[in-house]
Parts: C-alpha cells; sequence; structure tokens
C-alpha cells in the first residue's frame, strides 16, 4: 500500500498566475526532478492513519482526537506537518512496510528515506553508520504502558508473582519492550512479527497478555478489527529508553530531510503540538495517571 502526498502540486495550487506561478514552477523544478521520498508506515498504521486523515490536509490538523487515533498514527501526522514547516517542498510518498525488520533493511539499504513512526534509540544504535535519528519524540522514562489481555477474567490480576506466570506476547524485534518483559520475570514469552498478529494469537487464546500503550477512550479498551482488548486494572509498564524518527544517511536527499525534519520538530514543540497529539490520542493519559508502575524500582538496561 503507498500514498503519495503532492507537496510541491499543493504550493502550486496555492499560486494564481498574476503572482508569478510560472516563476514559482520554474524555482520548483530541480525538486521536482528530484522523486519522491519513501517514508515507511507499519501496514496497520497506515490503514488507521488513512481513516485518520480522512481527505483533510495534513497541515491544518491541530485536533489529534478521534476513534482511529493512537500514538503510531499521531506521529506519522506530525512527521509530515514537520517536514513541511521545515522547508520540505517535495513530494512524499507513504509506503507500507510488513514489519520492524523490513524498515531496518530498507532504511539502511537507502530504499526508504524514513520511518513514518518513531523506533527505539537502542534499536538504531547498531546501524549508526547507516541511521541518523532525529530529536527524541519521547525522552526516557515518559513510555508507559498498560498490560492488555483478550480475556475478562484476567482483568482484576492484581498479585505481581500471579500477572509473571501468564503467557506473555511480543515482538522480539522491538528490544526494548523483550528485554523488560525479560526483566520483569516472564518466563513464558512467545514472538510474532506485527501487532495485528499479536491481537489474534491473544484472542485466539494462544497468549493470554502484551504490553500496549494506551488509547484515548474513556473504557481504555482497544479494539482492532473483530477483536477487543482490555487493560488489566492498576497496572502500568515503564519501557525505558528514547524514540527517535530514524532517517537514512544512504537515501537520496538524506541531509535536506534531516534538517528540514529538525527545524519542523523544533517549531512543533514550541507550539505545544506535539505533547497535545500524544494527549489527544491518549498515550499521555490522566486516567492511569495513578495507576502503580511496576518496574519503576529496576535499573535502567
Amino acid at each position: 500500500m503507498t500514498q503519495t502526498l503532492l507537496m510541491t502540486g499543493k504550493l502550486l495550487r496555492r499560486c494564481s498566475i498574476e503572482c508569478g506561478c510560472l516563476l514559482v514552477f520554474l524555482l520548483l523544478l530541480p525538486r521536482l526532478a528530484m522523486g519522491s521520498a519513501v517514508v515507511l508506515v507499519p501496514e496497520d498504521v497506515l490503514e488507521d492513519y488513512q481513516r485518520f486523515v480522512a481527505g483533510r490536509e495534513v497541515d491544518i490538523i491541530e485536533d489529534y482526537s478521534g476513534p482511529d487515533a493512537r500514538r503510531d498514527v499521531v506521529e506519522v501526522v506530525f512527521l509530515l506537518q514537520a517536514l513541511h514547516l521545515g522547508g520540505y517542498l517535495q513530494d512524499i510518498t507513504l509506503r507500507s512496510s510488513p514489519d520492524y525488520a523490513h524498515t531496518f533493511r530498507e532504511l539502511v539499504s537507502g530504499r526508504a528515506a524514513m520511518s513514518g513512526t518513531t523506533v527505539w534509540k537502542a534499536d538504531v544504535e547498531r546501524f549508526g553508520s547507516k541511521i541518523a535519528i532525529s530529536q527524541a519524540l519521547i525522552d526516557n522514562g515518559q513510555f508507559r504502558v498498560g498490560v492488555y489481555t483478550c480475556q475478562s477474567d484476567l482483568q482484576e490480576v492484581s498479585h505481581y508473582q500471579e500477572l509473571t506466570r501468564l503467557r506473555v506476547i511480543s515482538n522480539r524485534q522491538w528490544s526494548v519492550d523483550w528485554n523488560t518483559l525479560k526483566q520483569l520475570g516472564f518466563s513464558r514469552m512467545e514472538t510474532v512479527d506485527d501487532w495485528p498478529a499479536i491481537v489474534r494469537m491473544l484472542c485466539l487464546g494462544r497468549a493470554d497478555i502484551t504490553l500496549a500503550p494506551f488509547p484515548s477512550g474513556a473504557d481504555l479498551k482497544i479494539q482492532v478489527g473483530q477483536y477487543q482488548l482490555m487493560p488489566i486494572q492498576q497496572v502500568r509498564v515503564e519501557l525505558k529508553g528514547s524514540r527517535h524518527f530514524p532517517v537514512s544517511r544512504v537515501a537520496p536527499q538524506a541531509g535536506r530531510l534531516k534538517r528540514s525534519l529538525e527545524k519542523g520538530l523544533v517549531i512543533l514543540q514550541k507550539q505545544g503540538r506535539i505533547a497535545k497529539a500524544y494527549q489527544d490520542a491518549g498515550f499521555y493519559n490522566d486516567k492511569v495517571a495513578n495507576w502503580p508502575v511496576i518496574n519503576q524500582s529496576l535499573a535502567t538496561p
């Protein structure tokens, strides 16, 4: 699945013959000739992003709430907003990526320019010569998630020892999530490659729990297609580390993309729109602010 955002075309449509549209077009010719920058987005996130945007111009979105809003989706939105605010006027193609490992392979090869969702700094460090990172969007200590299940009878599990005896499913490629689960003492761990597969495994009874960011809904439930996940009450887990947008160092126009991204992110940060986006999407969630963080005493990995 791909979607091309015509940034240069948008600018041309806004100009008129009287204001020198021909001159603007001539000035943009070198940019038009460079081709489209590819931004990779997980398949399920791209689908939710398209429903969330629903034909709106991304630049004007300031309310990041809605049934399809979640952390990953609003990150795609403010990535595109940041690039535009930072002066990047070339066309951008959003392309679906089947899994986390595929995204890194495409960035290392230069076939893709960046990821539309943030990644753990720890996962990028081994690709340092090939992949750069943006400023932190989520600082160390800010990423706190719920423990989710498809089984209503597990919602009231309250004892730590009882929790760690459950079967947990995640993605081994998400190194911070995986290592945190091991540090918490889980021994019955299964791995699959993507979020929809995690949800299916839970609701088919092949695992009991997983980690997931909280949504914005009042009941804190997560709906994924026909499946619904519920949070275990009064339990949060802190995933230690910072998250950043990765940018290929070897893709065409990598330098311009990185500079535009950083400039735009600074503008969005000053406007308070990044924090608002995370708040609107439920990632920063007042409803669970007083829930205990069960691994808060663990040392930073």
